[in-house]
């Protein structure tokens, strides 16, 4: 190495130093704070008559919803998260049939419209990525 090569060398080394480590020390304050206990609740619409039947457990409650005892909305309040990223809310009618709900997300309230006449007769919670099942209420 050549002599002016040298010295730069020597005052890039000096310099870069008292640059990179108040850098450093700002981007360290700066951070966001990502805590896990985030009190950030998911809600949807709004709800729609009184409740008429509750079914609850550790993970899950689930309320049905409506007026004259007729059933108008399922509302599914997630006490737990939810490990999974993408979950889908399954309600089986009591003919058999599923019909898809919609999705669940953080811990909150969701709340789903059911068509007039439509009885659940449980909720089945679903990770369609693995193709596993979460959590599964019967209703009766």
């Amino acid at each position: 190495m050549i002599k002016p090569l040298r010295s730069r060398h020597q005052i890039i080394w000096f310099i870069m130093p008292l640059i990179v480590v108040p850098l450093l020390v700002l981007s360290i304050i700066q951070r966001p704070d990502f805590s896990k206990n985030t009190k950030e609740i998911a809600t949807s619409t709004p709800a729609i008559g009184n409740i008429l039947k509750e079914v609850e457990n550790q993970q899950l409650k689930v309320n049905l919803r409506g007026e004259d005892n007729t059933y108008q909305q399922l509302e599914v309040i997630v006490k737990t998260p939810i490990e999974a990223p993408f979950t889908i809310v399954y309600g089986k009618l009591s003919t058999g049939k599923n019909i898809t709900l919609g999705t669940i997300g953080q811990r909150g309230v969701y709340r789903y419209s059911l068509t007039p006449g439509q009885t659940l007769s449980e909720i089945v919670l679903q990770d369609k990525i693995k193709q596993t099942e979460i959590n599964r209420l019967k209703l009766k």
